[in-house]
């Protein structure tokens, strides 16, 4: 068995609580119609974001069908994330930051969902299972190889460079990965399904000193009929993980003046006339 392909199946570390902070931009267009697979691979190659993250707006300058330079690439801006796994669930705490405010937090723990809106100075209070935001978690910064894992077939298999080449065909498409010969650390996917194709490319990994490995960069991108539907570039600035981390980091509360929106009472806008230090507490 390929030495890269026994590293990419050994069983990733436990984590139990990350501090992770990125940056991330989503978009869905509109692209120039040149934006196709092999345009695409050929722009996050050349420009290695791990070291230059701000050339992702040279990259998106080319993609999207616009003329001016894009000087902004970050739509979803500054992101901090804190989660915790125990035994009673998982939490989780995103920190939203905006360049004109103070920034937007969104809790969530096995029970409630708990947000903050800073710029209408309103609180949003509902079951975790009515939450329809997607936040993300630890497993999204530390991609795994769903393929290799489940496949019962063996790739056609070759060593180039370091790189351990992988190739699975079956009535889903045909998968090519390629994972680090020592590490099995995932450095590149590229699916094609018909007409659709999808291509994910992981850049500059690291470990930190509890052992965890992550790459720095991570990039997704969709296509159709060899045209880009859909970017996704997360970029880390910062992570640890299995660290301590203090409960009341998972804690959220609101000024005197807010509003507070629960949805789990019948009449839920109420605006409050002093502090709350804990949204989740029943009084």
């Amino acid at each position: 068995r390929a030495k890269g392909l026994q590293a990419a199946t050994d069983t990733a570390p436990t984590v139990k609580t990350a501090y992770v902070h990125y940056s991330l931009t989503v978009m869905g267009g509109p692209f120039k119609a040149t934006a196709s697979p092999e345009r695409c691979a050929q722009l996050f190659n050349a420009h290695d974001l791990s070291e230059h993250p701000e050339k992702l707006g040279d990259i998106l300058t080319e993609v999207l069908n616009t003329d001016a330079p894009v000087k902004q690439p970050w739509t979803g801006g500054d992101i901090e994330l804190y989660a915790l796994n125990d035994a009673r669930g998982a939490f989780l705490r995103e920190v939203r930051h905006r360049i004109d405010g103070e920034p937007d937090v969104h809790v969530i723990t096995p029970q409630l969902s708990i947000r903050w809106d800073d710029a209408n100075s309103q609180m949003d209070v509902a079951l975790a299972s009515d939450n329809h935001i997607f936040v993300r978690s630890p497993k999204n910064f530390l991609p795994q190889h769903p393929r290799i894992v489940r496949s019962s077939t063996q790739p056609e298999t070759s060593v180039v460079d370091g790189r351990t080449q992988l190739r699975y065909h079956d009535p889903a498409g045909t998968f090519d990965l390629i994972v680090d010969q020592d590490t099995g650390a995932l450095l590149s996917e590229d699916i094609r399904h018909g007409s659709r194709g999808q291509m994910r490319r992981c850049r500059g990994w690291t470990t930190t000193p509890t052992g965890i490995r992550y790459p720095r960069v991570g990039v997704d991108l969709t296509f159709a009929d060899q045209k880009l539907q859909l970017l996704e570039v997360q970029i880390v600035r910062e992570a640890r993980f299995n660290i301590p981390l203090d409960n009341s980091v998972f804690k959220l509360g609101a000024p005197a003046g807010s509003v507070i929106v629960d949805s789990r009472a019948g009449n839920p806008a109420v605006r409050i006339n002093r502090d709350v230090f804990d949204a989740s507490s029943a009084e």
